[in-house]
């Protein structure tokens, strides 16, 4: 049941008369915008091909765990290509999220950190995912031009006087992108 907490006057983006409010979702708690009119019994999560998140449908590691599932099984996915389009599943236990939840918890799971395959070309399931820093995931991309060995050769090669120029030419990367790497602002 959504719980009416705020009114919010008229919604601008209408040319005819629509009060919104902010509306509790009694399921799980979500805060949503919504018409006072609405006739919605929840914000979405207690639908019942769905089981029941209480309180969790609005946190992040609900969104991340929805994101995998997504990617894996969607075919509309703006990701499936790279992932469910290249066999990438989800483990059975993880078609819970309770059983994801607690796996996470256990696994060291903070708001700071990111899911990552060990095995990029493995699934996602418990032996092969940890969490790790958004800085140690953008390294792990496919589109990712250097790796900790590139990045110790364009160091020696800048402590030798090298050419920032000739080196962003030979490592395909922009002359302030090896500036950075110098600095050490990137792959510290």
């Amino acid at each position: 049941m959504l719980i009416l907490v705020k009114k919010l006057g008229r919604d601008p983006k209408k040319t005819i008369y629509r009060a919104i409010g902010l509306f509790q979702c009694s399921f799980c708690g979500m805060i949503i915008k919504k018409r006072t009119d609405t006739t919605a019994a929840s914000c979405g999560c207690h639908l019942t091909t769905r089981p029941i998140i209480h309180g969790d449908c609005g946190t992040r590691l609900y969104r991340i765990w929805q994101g995998i599932k997504s990617r894996c099984n969607s075919k509309t996915s703006s990701g499936y290509k790279y992932y469910g389009g290249r066999g990438i599943k989800v483990c059975k236990e993880w078609g819970n999220y309770q059983h994801f939840k607690q796996w996470a918890l256990a696994s060291g799971y903070k708001d700071c950190l990111e899911i990552d395959r060990k095995n990029t070309d493995n699934d996602y399931c418990p032996s092969n995912c940890r969490f790790i820093t958004h800085a140690e995931n953008s390294r792990n991309r496919r589109n990712q031009k250097l790796n900790r060995e590139k990045v110790r050769r364009i160091r020696v090669e800048m402590s030798k006087g090298a050419d920032p120029y000739v080196l962003a030419k030979e490592f395909e990367v922009t002359q302030h992108h090896i500036l950075a790497v110098t600095r050490g602002d990137r792959w510290a």
